[in-house]
């Protein structure tokens, strides 16, 4: 883990959402998460991709940021094996119902602790909004490793409130 101290690119403070500050270094964060992107074989932005699509498909919108979606993935490692973007979307979904969407701490020590969502309220609806998610994806994935590809489709299209990017 980095400290702060270390950090040479510049410090930048944002609104978080709540009426405070964060402190960010966006360039150390691209950064970090190139890193990360080019261990996953490159799927990682797309995994990524695919999730921020997902949380703007549902209704109403999944309340958690894109900043803490990237940390969570970058520092979990979560999508650095081997695997169908199908898998590791479910992988993706399965770690975010396993940590509860709960915040996460800065692996450069810049940012502090980086919550999902802003409010109790929104933390609530991401959580359910994630459960749904897994479940769904699980039937998928489970699905397409059966052949049983209309099954796979109607699934996601449970997870993606009918908006199953073919």
């Amino acid at each position: 883990m980095q400290a702060v101290e270390s950090i040479t690119r510049p410090l930048f403070l944002i609104p978080d959402g709540s009426g405070n500050w964060m402190r960010t270094s966006p360039d150390a964060h691209n950064e970090y998460i190139t890193r990360s992107h080019a261990s996953s074989g490159h799927k990682f932005q797309r995994v990524l991709q695919l999730l921020k699509y997902w949380r703007e498909c549902r209704t109403p919108r999944v309340p958690i940021s894109s900043f803490h979606l990237e940390l969570v993935f970058a520092v979990e490692g979560t999508l650095n094996r081997v695997a169908t973007y199908q898998e590791l979307l479910l992988d993706a979904f399965n770690l975010l119902r396993a940590r509860q969407c709960r915040p996460i701490r800065d692996p450069l020590g810049v940012s502090g602790t980086v919550p999902a969502c802003q409010t109790d309220a929104q933390l609530t609806q991401a959580y359910a909004a994630v459960y749904y998610a897994s479940e769904k994806a699980a039937r998928a994935v489970a699905f397409e490793a059966l052949g049983r590809d209309a099954d796979a489709t109607a699934a996601w299209n449970l997870v993606f409130n009918g908006r199953f990017p073919r």
